[in-house]
């Protein structure tokens, strides 16, 4: 399929919850302004996404509990995998795409 898309109206009512966002932030605004705004394949417009959000954040081994704001962690350029997976769940979202935070987990079977 191509971006931008629309969901049908029952397609809509079944995904408001993972379509809501809200304001965020000027960093976020900036960020939000490089994603590609011409009408391209789906897979193409969220490898893009990917990849901005890879710039502008480093991973780091987070052992706090919670996620990060957006915004904090464009302002901190840095945060764990959960930081950088809500900060794509709201590009997608601004993006009208419906998108979801699912957690997992790693297990790391030898010391590092």
């Amino acid at each position: 399929g191509a971006y931008p898309f629309d969901y049908t109206q029952e397609d809509r009512k079944d995904l408001a919850p993972y379509l809501e966002t809200g304001p965020q932030g000027p960093l976020f605004d900036a960020i939000k302004a490089k994603l590609p705004k011409a009408e391209e394949r789906s897979v193409d417009f969220l490898v893009n996404a990917n990849q901005i959000v890879q710039n502008a954040v480093s991973y780091l081994v987070r052992m706090e509990p919670g996620v990060q704001d957006p915004e904090e962690t464009l302002e901190i350029g840095s945060g764990s995998c959960r930081d950088s997976a809500w900060l794509l769940v709201h590009l997608m979202r601004h993006s009208g795409l419906a998108a979801r935070f699912v957690s997992g987990y790693l297990i790391q079977l030898t010391p590092m």
